[in-house]
């Protein structure tokens, strides 16, 4: 009986239910990150620390980039009903993407109840997650056309570089003391976060012939979030995630300037090829 069932069950069939966790793994995360907003007894903050380490980023980098991402988003959730939205999102990306919202959302609830040691390891498992899918689209699923690039690889290069900070962030909050007791040692581990952030931000600008503008944005606001907090310490922490939040931009302008010569460079290319297709006129007798 069970196989005759998995004989009905076709491909079309199994489409339909990676579209539908889709949707609903979404609208959980969406459910969630509201929830940790909303819930009585946070003061409007999901995003309470419970020390002030060397990694607390001001709360508007929260909610900048989950509302971008969660609108991003519902984007990838319309386009996979596109044929070729189906063909990334469903055949190429699969089942990471429902997995990757449920763990986005497990981690999202248990850092709003402040079980930092287990959200830590839920921003490990997101990480190796939203990575994967990364650069499975990066490097198997080259966008074609504009659509698939903001509809399906923007989202994805964001939330990976917001998952990059939120590792770190998630090490801090489970493991480091107060700035006012931490030793060098807290210190060190600081400027290794700072400089890991600053590479994973050149890395976005550099990434081969392509470049990944939005994965340095995002890395770029998590710094300047964090100066915002560490500018009124005054201390080498201060000065050292100002210098990190200014050379970020740099990465930013240099991916930038890399898309820009890549939109150019296309639309070039694009009106050669149209040009050459063109039948000549007046050449007739």
């Amino acid at each position: 009986m069970f196989s005759d069932l998995l004989g009905n069950f076709d491909g079309t069939d199994l489409k339909s239910v990676k579209q539908i966790a889709n949707v609903l793994s979404v609208v959980g995360l969406f459910g969630c990150n509201a929830w940790t907003v909303l819930k009585p007894n946070n003061n409007g903050y999901w995003w309470y620390w419970r020390y002030a380490h060397y990694l607390n980023a001001r709360e508007w980098v929260f909610g900048i980039s989950w509302s971008v991402i969660d609108l991003l988003l519902l984007g990838v959730v319309l386009y996979q009903f596109t044929p070729n939205g189906q063909r990334v999102v469903i055949d190429g990306i699969g089942w990471r993407f429902p997995a990757l919202a449920v763990l986005n959302a497990i981690f999202v609830v248990l850092r709003a109840e402040r079980v930092y040691i287990a959200s830590f390891i839920f921003s490990l498992l997101i990480y190796a997650c939203v990575t994967e899918i990364y650069y499975r689209l990066k490097k198997v699923h080259i966008p074609s056309s504009l659509g698939e690039e903001v509809y399906v690889h923007v989202p994805f290069s964001l939330w990976h570089g917001w998952s990059t900070f939120l590792v770190l962030l998630s090490i801090f909050e489970a493991f480091a003391k107060s700035t006012r007791s931490s030793g060098v040692g807290m210190k060190i581990l600081a400027v290794v976060a700072l400089l890991l952030l600053e590479a994973t931000s050149a890395a976005y600008a550099y990434c081969g012939s392509e470049t990944d503008v939005a994965g340095s944005i995002v890395i770029s606001l998590a710094l300047w979030a964090v100066f915002d907090v560490q500018h009124h310490e005054g201390t080498f922490i201060c000065w050292a995630t100002l210098i990190s939040a200014v050379l970020s931009l740099v990465w930013v302008g240099v991916g930038a300037v890399k898309l820009i010569k890549k939109l150019r460079g296309g639309a070039v290319a694009l009106d050669s090829e149209t040009t050459e297709r063109t039948p000549l006129i007046g050449n007739g007798p």
